[in-house]
């Protein structure tokens, strides 16, 4: 495969520019495994099977995040997007226990809306696996009481955005 040229650079926009997301939205990834249409970055369309959807979780603002770190091996060749998701989820409640144990075995797609109002996904063509779930009630009482989750994927390229329209759909 050939490799692309450099054909522009990257200026810093006018408009202002916040950190975090504000919500997550998580289905299996069996349900829209080799179901996105995707091209420079842009999802046009997405795929899911018959009857399921993307679920949403909810986190109290400004303890939720996620991350994408590239990986180079000059002597390999190899290159690679490490996406990792932190959503940390107040209250430990039996039924939030029991999704959990479910997130636990399966791989994963996870969309998310960041504070500037891009939808990411995440995972795309490899998944996502819970990676961590930590939590505990805390010893204070304003100490967190809850779940941490960490969900980790590998992907060849780094997040795509889908729209809101598509989004819609797909919730």
């Amino acid at each position: 495969m050939a490799c692309t040229l450099l054909t522009g650079g990257v200026t810093i926009a006018c408009s202002p520019n916040i950190g975090g997301i504000k919500k997550a939205y998580i289905t299996d990834f069996v349900n829209v495994e080799n179901g996105f249409t995707e091209a420079a970055g842009v999802i046009s369309a997405v795929a899911i099977d018959s009857g399921e959807n993307y679920y949403e979780f909810e986190f109290n603002k400004n303890t939720s995040f996620y991350t994408e770190s590239e990986a180079n091996s000059i002597e390999n060749g190899t290159n690679f997007k490490t996406q990792v998701i932190t959503l940390v989820i107040p209250r430990r409640e039996v039924a939030k226990r029991n999704v959990i144990r479910l997130l636990a075995q399966k791989r994963l797609s996870i969309i998310v809306k960041d504070q500037n109002g891009l939808n990411w996904v995440l995972g795309m063509t490899n998944g996502m696996d819970l990676t961590t779930n930590e939590g505990g009630s805390g010893t204070a009482k304003a100490d967190m009481n809850g779940y941490t989750l960490t969900f980790t994927g590998e992907e060849s390229e780094m997040a795509s955005t889908v729209s809101d329209a598509i989004l819609a759909t797909l919730i």
